[in-house]
């Protein structure tokens, strides 16, 4: 690996307390990290804590290009998206890309990872502001493609509980 390439535990912890700060229900993560896959590291421990203490939102990649899901597809308290690829001769995403990570996840208590599945490849994203886009392209199933999809879904259901009068229904496990 690159040395140059570190990321400190401490600048995710700042990155959280400050989506608590202004308000964020939701956090997506698109980034895997290696070790194993039992959602006892650290930053997978850290990701169920701001989850109970907090009430956020976690929707994690699966990972791509592994033997089972990666540290942060891994956490309890997340819901690990794996990505699909398209069929272009039915234009359908119908099976999970061969890039993306299989659970279940290791350890003595295995759980069934990823719990969802989005379109992966062929995405059109942003490059410049809203005026220039750009296409993925074929990636072989990338789920930091993936995971947006679950994200939104995730913004639509806690409106929708946060709006249907019953109290402290957006505190329920969407």
């Amino acid at each position: 690996t690159d040395p140059n390439r570190v990321v400190y535990v401490n600048w995710i912890q700042n990155a959280l307390d400050m989506a608590v700060s202004h308000g964020c229900d939701i956090v997506v993560t698109g980034v895997q990290f290696g070790g194993t896959a039992d959602g006892e590291s650290s930053l997978s421990l850290m990701y169920d804590y701001y989850a109970y203490e907090y009430g956020l939102f976690f929707a994690t990649a699966a990972g791509n290009d592994a033997a089972q899901v990666t540290v942060f597809g891994d956490t309890y308290n997340s819901l690990t998206t794996g990505g699909l690829r398209l069929n272009h001769t039915t234009d359908i995403y119908d099976q999970i890309g061969t890039a993306s990570n299989p659970g279940p996840t290791v350890g003595s208590k295995p759980r069934r990872k990823p719990e969802a599945a989005a379109p992966s490849e062929d995405q059109w994203v942003p490059v410049n502001g809203d005026t220039l886009w750009s296409e993925l392209g074929t990636s072989g199933g990338q789920t930091s493609y993936a995971v947006p999809h679950t994200a939104g879904i995730a913004a639509l259901l806690l409106d929708y509980a946060i709006d249907n009068g019953i109290s402290n229904d957006e505190k329920s496990e969407v």
